[in-house]
């Protein structure tokens, strides 16, 4: 119990201390179409959403949210024109990017078929006789993305730009399987009515945690790591308050 209050009060205090730095620079702030965590155009913020303008409120600074598709999101963020970003960790991506410590959130990647055509999943070979979809700008792991490179060869990829657009072709026919998050994937089955015709395997393509992260290359960012220090702090005290999990629960995110 004592060394959750210090935890605590030691966050309270790295928050405070780092609030002085931040309130006379504007920043932008990228988010996708992405449920839970981000609604795109919608009037529903989503998990990560909230919980960065929570932190970056208590902090003081001054900010906006630019909506983006994810792989243009990755070009403007890779030119210094967005601020601040959302993106797990991957190989050659610490060469460009600032990363905080404190992870905003946790998910899987899996795939997606429907029920009525009994399709078994457990490796990847196992997708040979199948047309896969692909979100361009989503990342998998490297098995998973060199599979894809090798069906592109095939043709046996269906590349589209946003989740919608893969659900309704597994839906009509057009792809047999795609991969995304687990999340993702049930929320949008939800919105379409169609939780009882899709299954989410158990398969998983890839495990990752997001971090809060800003390009070295940023405009409006003279010093990233005090910025992601002071994120990381807010992160941490909502974490050890519990209004990280009351938030999550809300938007049905697993509490860590």
């Amino acid at each position: 119990m004592m060394i959750k209050l210090f935890l605590v009060l030691l966050a309270i205090a790295q928050t405070t201390w780092m609030n002085e730095s931040f309130a006379d620079s504007h920043i932008n702030v990228s988010y996708p179409q992405w449920p839970p965590y981000f609604y795109g155009k919608q009037d529903k913020k989503g998990f990560g959403r909230d919980i960065i303008e929570q932190c970056l409120a208590q902090m003081k600074q001054d900010h906006s949210f630019k909506y983006m598709p994810i792989a243009r999101a990755n070009k403007t963020t890779q030119m210094g024109l967005i601020d601040l970003n959302v993106y797990s960790k991957k190989k050659g991506r610490e060469e460009w990017l600032h990363y905080g410590s404190e992870p905003l959130y946790e998910v899987t990647y899996n795939p997606v078929t429907l029920k009525s055509k009994s399709i078994r999943l457990s490796g990847l070979k196992d997708f040979d006789p199948y047309r896969i979809g692909h979100q361009i700008g989503m990342k998998y792991s490297l098995e998973y993305q060199d599979y894809l490179n090798s069906r592109r060869t095939q043709k046996g990829v269906d590349e589209v730009r946003n989740h919608e657009s893969n659900m309704r072709k597994l839906l009509h026919g057009r792809i047999d399987v795609y991969v995304s998050t687990r999340s993702d994937i049930e929320i949008m089955a939800k919105q379409l009515k169609v939780s009882d015709q899709i299954r989410v395997h158990d398969l998983e393509i890839r495990k990752a945690k997001y971090y809060l992260t800003v390009p070295k290359n940023a405009k409006n960012v003279k010093e990233p790591k005090k910025l992601l220090g002071a994120l990381d702090s807010c992160l941490k005290k909502m974490k050890a308050t519990g209004s990280y999990c009351n938030l999550a629960k809300g938007y049905g995110v697993p509490c860590p």
